[in-house]
């Protein structure tokens, strides 16, 4: 299937947010890096925790703090929240092709941020060397996405030459959520 073939709707950053978790968002981005950005993103949370900006917001400050475990359970809450709505199951190993043509039709948006967030989670799989469990994400990512439009099977040739046992550098900062 085409993942870029559908209607645009709302866009997670597109949901009413209290201008208070907004402002906390802004002075987090202004103050990064300092030690101060994470107490501002975890109130922006307690504030509006099922909020997919705070979530996105909250990932990436862990994702280049390098603080990758942290990062992977504000990825699985970003899976959580955009899989609700739209069908799709907890478990991302539990997918199939059906479930992602049908959250394509009925909200194509949040299917792609689903997406988006599991192949971040395939990404930081790779950066902890759990290869087997990004070749896993990347080709259920891969089965979905028939021509590749979220770039999986570049990662995933990464993922093989890894397994292998040589070592490849790769900036993984494009794939983010």
């Amino acid at each position: 299937m085409d993942l870029l073939d559908f209607d645009a709707g709302p866009l997670y950053f597109d949901d009413p947010i209290a201008p208070e978790v907004t402002a906390l968002i802004n002075e987090a981005s202004k103050l990064y890096p300092e030690p101060e950005t994470e107490a501002l993103l975890l109130r922006a949370e307690e504030l509006a925790p099922r909020h997919l900006e705070v979530i996105v917001a909250l990932y990436r400050y862990y994702f280049y703090q390098n603080r990758l475990d942290a990062a992977d359970l504000i990825a699985d809450k970003a899976l959580a929240i955009s899989g609700e709505g739209i069908g799709y199951p907890t478990d991302w190993r539990e997918l199939t092709v059906e479930q992602v043509k049908t959250g394509l039709e009925s909200a194509a948006t949040a299917a792609r941020f689903w997406l988006l967030s599991l192949k971040a989670k395939a990404v930081l799989a790779l950066r902890q060397q759990r290869i087997d469990d990004a070749l896993a994400m990347l080709g259920t990512l891969a089965d979905v996405d028939e021509r590749d439009r979220l770039g999986v099977r570049p990662l995933i040739e990464v993922a093989q030459i890894r397994a292998s046992g040589n070592i490849v550098a790769v900036d993984f900062t494009a794939h983010s959520i």
